[in-house]
């Protein structure tokens, strides 16, 4: 049976989690995370993973609070698709300015992952919500899977990609030391959400 009688729609869903999912795992749960900790927040008064502790906790609680009220608003007004394209630009846009995230940089690097964060729960709230226009019941499971494979893909290549410019920076024209590898590692993950995101959104119903 066909997942689904359009083609292009279904897969414009699909791709769009492999645009975002780089930002779960290159600034949510490996790179990002330890550089707040260790050197944005170094010389706070408070260590740097309880910073990020609060952080993760606040904008997870401020998403809770904003993304049912978003969805009911999409779903009324049928604005599912250019909030999705709202948030997901929003999104991007904060992640690649965390490029400019540094030492003493703790208000800047927070308020940047504070919007990018709620962005990005927003946009795969509204996204999930397309889900059940594009699929049947018969359909649901194989295409929810292909979008989580897709998003997967997406994560880890975008992450193998930084971790690759981190250990090697000379073959990205990098020589000197410093954290400028590091850095543009955010700015990598905006940029493939920004430009990924098009191939998804515009496809979408």
């Amino acid at each position: 049976m066909p997942l689904s009688t359009d083609k292009k729609t279904l897969w414009g869903w699909v791709f769009y989690d492999f645009a975002n999912s780089p930002f779960s795992t290159t600034i949510t749960t490996v790179i990002f995370n330890v550089y707040f900790a260790q050197v944005v927040a170094k010389g706070a008064p408070v260590y740097g993973d309880t910073l990020w502790a609060c952080l993760i906790a606040v904008s997870t609680l401020a998403s809770g609070v904003i993304a049912p009220v978003l969805g009911a608003v999409a779903d009324l007004k049928s604005w599912k698709k250019p909030l999705l394209g709202v948030f997901a630009l929003s999104g991007a846009m904060s992640t690649f300015l965390l490029v400019f995230s540094g030492p003493g940089t703790i208000v800047l690097s927070s308020g940047l992952f504070f919007i990018a964060s709620i962005s990005f729960a927003c946009s795969f709230g509204l996204y999930n919500a397309f889900l059940n226009e594009i699929s049947t019941p018969a359909t649901i499971g194989r295409i929810s899977g292909l979008g989580w494979a897709l998003g997967y893909a997406g994560g880890g290549l975008c992450l193998a990609l930084n971790l690759w410019m981190i250990k090697t920076p000379m073959i990205f024209g990098m020589a000197l030391p410093g954290d400028l590898p590091v850095r543009l590692s955010f700015a990598v993950v905006g940029l493939w959400w920004a430009i990924f995101k098009r191939f998804g959104i515009a496809d979408m119903g």
